[in-house]
């Protein structure tokens, strides 16, 4: 339970931190936040990380985000309904057993 919430509390300051951004910033202007050390500066970035696939069309970069996010989604629900149902199996096992 721990992680999810330390998780959740990751995801919900980021979006705050995004918002407060786009809402009270231009792009492309920095704000020192440790001067000389961390900066925060407005930057765009229409692909995924390091910018990848950034330069497609939108109209084939966002379908292919949205279904790699998916099939993401999917391959764990998959692999822990696996896990749940292997550990079913396991215990049913041991109570036979013994």
């Amino acid at each position: 339970m721990g992680f999810y919430l330390i998780a959740l509390a990751i995801v919900l300051t980021d979006q705050a931190t995004k918002a407060v951004v786009v809402r009270t910033m231009r792009l492309g202007q920095s704000i020192a936040i440790v001067p000389g050390y961390l900066d925060l500066t407005f930057v765009l970035n229409p692909g995924a990380a390091f910018s990848l696939l950034a330069t497609l069309p939108e109209r084939i970069r966002n379908p292919f985000f949205i279904l790699i996010s998916v099939a993401a989604a999917v391959l764990i629900i998959v692999i822990l309904m696996v896990n749940t149902i292997a550990n079913m199996i396991m215990v049913r096992f041991r109570a036979k057993v013994t």
